[in-house]
């Protein structure tokens, strides 16, 4: 059984019944701290689903208080929005019968009421369908103060598992021949891996680095095929400037050294080539963005490569700009951290990939996963 709690004004969780045990021992989770699991129509504070025959590991009862109850956890006059799971005050909200929505999931929530979807609410797993039919923003400050926050919590994981996956793919790419097979080979299944890592923090799951390697399971084959095919169709679209560039360029190359004669490249050539370039260059950016959840999708639920590639692609082309940005923003993040003597990037890098991550559960997090 998987359980979310409340923290302050943020949800945390899934976490299985052994975490959850140890939370509750720990104090992290008190008897007023708002909990919920699949089984119960609303949350509830601790106390009240704690089974008295298993002291530590909860029980939902069928008969669940509102969304809106309370405790000192969460600060009086406070309630949880059945959409999002945030914590906000009263007369943030709206009252829906027994739940609470807040008013930035009050037009979905409305939605989902007017088409007859009764599996709602923060905790709930949705169909892809579901997931491709709702909206979303990208709050590119916000998944930056949520990759810091993971972060602080999270460090020693973070940069450890960062420095051994991309440590292992620079390594096997500075030897000859077999090691660039290798890293062709594994890229996707250590990419995975290196997700998962930054996805379970985010979800206050328990994490080491040695789940930088889960890829290297059930899931291999996919993630192989995801990365293999989402990096030969972005090269596809620099074909045509390959080839004139070929063309205008290398044949006069060549030529010019059998003869001996100095090489003359003509105007025409270069803007040939530039020409040819850009429209590739940008149809390749695009794809990138579009499919940079593919991985972590087949990751974390269990999709099909190609499946993993239409729903990320379909799903982030919606807010395609906002989405760059956050790219553009992680990216010059780490650039930050790299001309900090280099140093930096050990912190800068870790913060980006845990915003991308707490991105990808704000928009992917409740989708069902898939059986492997």
């Amino acid at each position: 059984m998987e359980w979310y709690y409340a923290v302050g004004d943020k949800q945390m969780g899934p976490v299985n019944d052994e975490d959850f045990k140890r939370l509750a021992a720990e104090g992290t989770i008190r008897p007023d701290t708002l909990v919920w699991c699949a089984g119960m129509d609303n949350w509830k504070p601790y106390r009240e689903v704690t089974a008295a025959s298993s002291p530590g590991i909860p029980t939902p009862t069928p008969t669940a208080t509102n969304a809106g109850s309370t405790g000192s956890g969460t600060g009086a006059g406070t309630v949880v929005c059945r959409e999002c799971g945030k914590i906000f005050p009263l007369e943030d909200v709206v009252k829906f019968g027994d739940s609470f929505v807040c008013g930035t999931c009050k037009p979905l929530y409305v939605q989902r009421m007017r088409e007859g979807v009764g599996n709602t609410g923060f905790g709930a797993e949705i169909s892809e369908d579901e997931l491709l039919g709702r909206d979303y923003d990208v709050e590119i400050g916000e998944a930056l103060s949520q990759g810091w926050e993971s972060f602080k919590q999270n460090a020693g994981i973070m940069i450890g598992a960062t420095v051994v996956v991309y440590a292992i793919l620079f390594g096997l790419g500075i030897i000859p021949f077999v090691g660039g097979l290798i890293q062709w080979v594994i890229n996707g299944a250590m990419l995975g891996g290196l997700w998962m890592v930054f996805i379970k923090c985010i979800r206050d799951q328990n994490t080491t680095i040695g789940d930088a390697f889960c890829g290297f399971g059930p899931r291999f084959t996919s993630l192989f095929a995801t990365s293999l095919v989402t990096s030969l169709l972005s090269g596809i679209c620099m074909l045509p400037a390959v080839i004139v560039f070929l063309v205008m360029v290398g044949v006069p190359v060549a030529m010019s050294g059998q003869t001996g004669s100095n090489l003359h490249l003509s105007t025409t050539a270069i803007i040939a080539v530039v020409a040819a370039g850009i429209p590739g260059a940008i149809v390749a950016v695009y794809l990138s963005v579009a499919w940079m959840f593919s991985i972590a999708l087949v990751a974390d639920k269990g999709l099909g490569f190609w499946n993993a590639m239409t729903i990320s692609r379909k799903v982030v082309t919606k807010h395609w700009w906002a989405t760059f940005g956050l790219m553009l923003v992680v990216g010059i993040l780490s650039m930050i951290g790299v001309m900090a003597c280099g140093v930096g990037v050990l912190v800068t890098a870790p913060v980006g990939l845990a915003a991308l991550a707490w991105h990808y559960q704000r928009v992917f997090g409740d989708l069902a996963p898939e059986t492997d």
